[in-house]
């Protein structure tokens, strides 16, 4: 992975973590997955599937 590619990502990531409320998390996830998974495509499933399980707890 690119050095640009991870810096990118890493910001998109923070905004997915740093949301306002629970119901903003999901809505910022989706436009992160929307940007990455066409460069990313295994890793951004990975993540989604690792995060459906973390919010199921």
């Amino acid at each position: 992975m690119r050095e640009l590619d991870k810096s990118t990502i890493d910001r998109q990531l923070k905004r997915v973590f740093l949301s306002e409320t629970r119901e903003d998390a999901p809505v910022k996830f989706d436009e992160f997955k929307s940007l990455c998974k066409s460069k990313h495509p295994r890793q951004i499933y990975n993540l989604g599937r690792n995060l459906n399980m973390l919010r199921s707890l």
